[in-house]
């Protein structure tokens, strides 16, 4: 007698389940997204990833020392140090440290395995929660349009550089994921899977766990298959999460009053605009030393939502129904909120998950060359962005003394990126400007010998031989929770009236002074929460395992002939990345500049404005300058984009002085142009004249020469007509 399948146990169920052949297609493919990481030798530092790369390596310092929990930037503001890892979600940095501690030993191939790791992810993630809910077709589909969307494949990882968004986006499918599985199977372990996804995302990302909250809310609010309690337990699992990550959330809220941020590159923000998120992904110029970022949605996945529309009507498919519905809402939510660019991010999910209602279609089931033409055309939309910028380093130095120099050559914060803003303490802002004797300690020239036995990155060890009381000024920001001992000893840290710490010694004494950063009661709570809410979470999972648990979902298969079409497409890609390592299917070179006015304007030093293009729209003037170095530059320039009334000669608006292009101009590569963007308030019927300016680091300004040699002046003027 046989035995019908629904009525097996669970446990013979699982055994006699096939090869999933989707699940290993849809890791191939996502392994492959991320080919450009595997495959070029070095890094592309003109974006964001070099401050990640820097705030890995101090994150792997700190963990060297036995710190389980860093809290401090040390080599920060000169050397006085700043509290970034207290306030920043610490995932985009704990991560890749652990991974050089563990396997690396260099931080620059941590954060590249992070991002592969990122891909891998999300593919497997979106391919499990769409396949549950759809069939395994469907979830081939999800992963292609998700994994290659413009923005999670090329925009963010390469042109910007935002690990913590990157990563957030790929937790958000295994948070939805781990939600839908806790309503559909409700299995022991399912409560913690969703709380430690929560807390992982919540330490990475907050935003994107706000908005996988809010996603969540509205699909299970749609769900009839699980009714009651049943259905708000991922809520709890949530819940969990949250106190789980209060290590890092409740000192951060609790002493976010202690410091003040200073807003760092506002106007160097990107946008979005309505045509630029339906736009076609358009290939980078190879004669842009940084690649201009495209806010699109891409083609393929539009098509894909489009096409899926009528199959998604006639079989009442609710899942991709609602986050077609959803798309919109978020659509709505960019052109709002114009500069929250990660939003992009979160489209491109629900955009992923409604085109995958195609895979639904019966003619894809019935017939290869169907299914075949639909994942070629998938692959084929978006091939722009499987060609990623080229390495321009092959090595990265983050030691504590790279970082000081690069703020001392006026590149930024090195642990920032630079549009972050910077948390420091009101004391912190003034620095000192005596002279560091010992490198972090400042003292009396009389009052004894003084010696520093060891810098770390919380603590300072140094020996003292005192002849006198003395006051000693530690040459390090003052924040909560610095703590000082003599002889073991507890001394009374304050803040010193010049910037840093003052410690007080008022007896004539010899022994080792040790300055740490420890604990205060918020972090202490902090700690707390975190220990008895995880340990909770166990004991909860231990007893739901105790429990009669018998509920089991199987998710749709490929068959093995869809299987072979998925393989076959999977070789041909690999064939084609092949062909693209060459550089035959680069775009033009200076491509870029071909709607620009040329204008090559020069300056002595081998700086170069080559082009401008103007926009208006509205009382918005939307500029563009070109600039190139002609050999490498000795100083870092700032340019100053001013709009001149031409009857009265009167500045009517001022664009405040910064790097052209957001970039320092000593770290430019030669021979490449950079564009620079300013948005100015013109009335469209008012002629006016924009003058440029170019100001060394001494506010010197630099004259411009035409190309036949005639001197042009210090303000290279650009005048604009009316509308």
């Amino acid at each position: 007698m046989t035995i019908p399948a629904n009525e097996l146990p669970v446990w013979m169920k699982r055994a006699l389940r096939r090869t999933d052949w989707g699940l290993l297609l849809a890791l191939a493919f996502s392994l492959l997204a991320g080919w450009s990481f595997v495959l070029q030798p070095g890094f592309f530092h003109q974006n964001a990833n070099e401050n990640y790369i820097f705030r890995t390596a101090d994150y792997a310092r700190a963990l060297a020392e036995g710190r389980l929990y860093p809290r401090w930037s040390a080599e920060t503001l000169a050397g006085y140090g700043a509290p970034i890892p207290h306030y920043a979600p610490p995932g985009a940095g704990y991560l890749p440290a652990l991974i050089q501690q563990l396997y690396t030993n260099d931080p620059a191939q941590a954060v590249r395995l992070v991002y592969i790791a990122a891909y891998i992810l999300a593919g497997l993630s979106i391919y499990a929660l769409v396949a549950r809910r759809l069939n395994a077709i469907s979830g081939l589909i999800a992963t292609l349009l998700y994994v290659y969307s413009p923005y999670f494949a090329l925009t963010a990882p390469h042109i910007i550089g935002d690990l913590p968004v990157v990563l957030g986006l790929a937790l958000l499918p295994a948070l939805l994921w781990s939600v839908d599985r806790c309503v559909l199977q409700n299995e022991p372990t399912d409560l913690l899977l969703t709380g430690g996804l929560s807390a992982a995302l919540l330490m990475t990302e907050p935003r994107i766990l706000a908005a996988g909250v809010i996603l969540a809310g509205v699909w299970l609010s749609v769900q009839d298959r699980q009714r009651g309690l049943g259905r708000w337990l991922p809520f709890a699992g949530i819940g969990f999460g949250v106190l789980i990550a209060a290590i890092f959330w409740l000192p951060a809220v609790v002493e976010g009053g202690v410091v003040t941020w200073l807003e760092r590159g506002q106007d160097l923000r990107p946008t979005i605009n309505l045509t630029g998120l339906f736009a076609p992904l358009r290939m980078l110029d190879p004669d842009a030393m940084i690649p201009t970022a495209q806010f699109t949605f891409g083609w393929a996945s539009l098509a894909a939502a489009l096409i899926g529309v009528p199959v998604i009507i006639r079989r009442r498919l609710a899942l991709p129904a609602i986050f077609a519905v959803l798309t919109v809402g978020i659509i709505v939510l960019l052109l709002t909120f114009r500069y929250q660019v990660w939003l992009l991010g979160i489209g491109a999910f629900t955009l992923a998950v409604a085109g995958s209602g195609l895979g639904a279609a019966r003619r894809l089931r019935q017939g290869r060359s169907a299914l075949t033409l639909t994942l070629a055309a998938i692959l084929a939309l978006s091939f722009p962005v499987w060609i990623a910028p080229e390495s321009t380093e092959l090595s990265m130095d983050a030691s504590p003394e790279a970082q000081r120099l690069y703020e001392q050559l006026g590149y930024g914060i090195a642990v920032l990126p630079p549009d972050a803003p910077l948390p420091t303490t009101p004391r912190g802002t003034t620095l000192a400007a005596s002279s560091a004797l010992n490198g972090k300690l400042a003292a009396g020239q009389h009052g004894g010998q003084i010696g520093t036995l060891a810098h770390t990155t919380h603590s300072d060890t140094f020996q003292l031989l005192l002849n006198q009381p003395l006051s000693l000024q530690i040459l390090t920001s003052y924040f909560p929770g610095w703590t000082a001992t003599f002889h073991g000893d507890s001394v009374r840290v304050s803040p010193h009236p010049e910037g840093g710490l003052m410690i007080n010694l008022a007896t004539p004494d010899r022994g080792e002074l040790v300055v740490e950063l420890g604990t205060t009661p918020p972090r202490l709570m902090g700690w707390i929460s975190t220990l008895v809410t995880f340990g909770l979470l166990l004991l909860i999972t231990y007893w739901r395992y105790r429990q009669p648990h018998s509920r089991y979902v199987e998710s749709d298969q490929l068959s093995l002939d869809e299987a072979r079409v998925g393989g076959t497409l999977l070789i041909v890609l690999l064939f084609a990345l092949a062909f693209l390592s060459t550089g035959i299917f680069n775009a033009p070179n200076g491509y870029g500049l071909a709607d620009s006015i040329s204008v090559r304007a020069q300056t002595d030093t081998g700086l170069e404005l080559l082009a401008y293009r103007v926009d208006r729209s509205g009382a918005a003037l939307d500029l563009t300058l070109y600039w190139r170095s002609a050999r490498f530059l000795p100083d870092n320039y700032q340019v100053q984009v001013s709009v001149i009334d031409p009857l009265t000669q009167a500045t009517t608006a001022l664009a405040p002085a910064r790097h052209p292009g957001g970039y320092p101009t000593r770290r430019w590569l030669t021979n490449l142009y950079v564009a620079d963007r300013y948005t100015l308030s013109v009335p469209p019927d008012q002629p006016a004249t924009l003058s440029v300016e170019v100001l060394t680091s001494t506010q010197a300004p630099l004259t411009f020469f035409a190309s036949n040699g005639l001197t042009i002046g210090s303000a290279m003027p650009i005048t604009l007509g009316t509308d």
